[in-house]
């Protein structure tokens, strides 16, 4: 055989072999089934994976995304309101401008036992002043009655004032008030209000037109 010959028969080989080779990668790759994607949203360590006894085709379970955008109307609906139920009540007394009693008709009464105790009141709030020169705002207290006597602790509120001394010494002067006159169960809460120029004073109780 030539030399011509032997050439030809080696390029022939080498070409029916890189044939061979490139129909078995496509082979291989078309065996290979793609990976199923995964939506948008979903953590693909949140997927179950395949269940099957080899009889049934696979079962496969979908978690519900996290997110806003995944809930329906209604479960929007139903979250905000769980929502608004955890979040904390504004204060009952956050807009409280005038003498609260109840019952009612107690007011004037209460108004009665607390008035004397006004130049106690004073004197607390001159000795926050050596302290705060400008404190002013309201304080809030509140407690119960029953029969003339205090049947609670004294609590108070104070709005734009952060003193606990004062706090406590207002506190430790409500019972020093007659509430003799004052018959029956009572609920009170009495705002004293303070500015450095007119000083302290029981905000008056408002009358019934």
């Amino acid at each position: 055989m030539s030399e011509g010959e032997n050439r030809q028969l080696l390029v022939a080989a080498a070409a029916a072999a890189l044939v061979l080779g490139g129909g078995a990668f496509l082979w291989i790759g078309a065996s290979e089934e793609p990976a199923p994607a995964i939506p948008a949203g979903v953590s693909k360590h949140s997927i179950a994976p395949a269940v099957t006894d080899g009889t049934e085709e696979p079962v496969r379970l979908t978690p519900t995304p996290d997110g806003a955008d995944a809930l329906t109307p209604q479960e929007k609906v139903e979250q905000a309101e769980k929502n608004r139920k955890k979040a904390p009540p504004p204060s009952l007394l956050a807009g409280l401008k005038e003498p609260r009693v109840r019952p009612n008709e107690l007011t004037d009464a209460v108004w009665s036992a607390l008035k004397p105790l006004e130049s106690t009141f004073q004197g607390c709030y001159d000795e926050l002043l050596v302290q705060e020169p400008q404190a002013r705002g309201r304080v809030i207290l509140i407690f119960d009655l029953e029969d003339g006597s205090l049947t609670s602790d004294v609590s108070a509120e104070l709005r734009a004032i952060n003193s606990l001394s004062f706090r406590d010494c207002l506190l430790r002067a409500v019972p020093e008030a007659d509430f003799s006159v004052v018959a029956g169960r009572a609920r009170v809460l009495w705002p004293l209000v303070m500015w450095p120029d007119r000083g302290l004073s029981l905000q008056d109780p408002v009358e019934d037109l």
